[in-house]
């Protein structure tokens, strides 16, 4: 499986295991979940790695995570989003802003795939929107270049 392949399960891995967040599931119970998940979808160990530190790290910045989110919704309540897009923004927004080595377009594209995925067709509309708003204003200045 080659190496853009491999991104694009870890993402999705990861959204899975984010998005049950929102349900109370125990954390312990998460973690056996994502490593269970990463195994089945034949995640490299540099990939699974990636992934608990993707999901450790939302974890960890939910809440700043969220406000920022909040900050660009435009005429929308973030409580009212539905769970799958709120999980795709909380993915998409940690990716922008936290990790230095995916270019913007990158997780731009791979959000609206997901969101189209586990959403409906519109979702990856309004997911698109939220997280070029959010690129636009916190996207660190040597990360739009990549």
């Amino acid at each position: 499986m080659n190496k853009l392949r491999q991104r694009t399960l870890m993402r999705e891995v990861v959204f899975i295991t984010i998005y049950q967040l929102d349900y109370g599931i125990d954390m312990a119970d998460l973690k056996a979940f994502l490593r269970r998940e990463s195994i089945r979808a034949g995640l490299n160990s540099e990939n699974r790695d990636r992934a608990v530190k993707y999901f450790d790290d939302i974890v960890m910045l939910r809440d700043s995570i969220d406000e920022v989110v909040k900050i660009h919704l435009d005429n929308w309540d973030f409580h009212r989003l539905s769970s799958i897009d709120r999980n795709v923004m909380r993915l998409g927004a940690y990716e922008l802003i936290y990790v230095g080595d995916v270019p913007v377009e990158v997780t731009l594209d791979e959000s609206v795939e997901i969101a189209k995925k586990f959403g409906t067709g519109r979702g990856g509309r309004f997911v698109n929107g939220v997280l070029n708003r959010i690129a636009a204003k916190n996207v660190p200045a040597v990360k739009r270049n990549l």
